[in-house]
């Protein structure tokens, strides 16, 4: 999966306006978010730089987890 207007985390659509030639000139969701690059780091090497993450898939991996006790 290289398509840009998929998440390379979820493959959901990614709402990225870049990927989006209808919403050109608009900026993207993920300008207003810091990204870890370590979340861009644990993807598989030919899915980085290549698509936005999803809102989702941004907020599930960035969220820390909290272990059930």
């Amino acid at each position: 999966m290289n398509e840009p207007e998929l998440c390379p985390a979820c493959g959901a659509r990614n709402d990225c306006t870049l990927a989006d030639p209808r919403r050109a000139g608009q900026a993207c969701w993920c300008y207003s978010v810091d990204i870890d690059p370590a979340i861009i780091e644990a993807l598989a090497p030919e899915l980085r730089n290549q698509a936005c993450l999803c809102p989702v898939s941004y907020t599930h991996l960035t969220l820390p987890t909290t272990p059930y006790v």
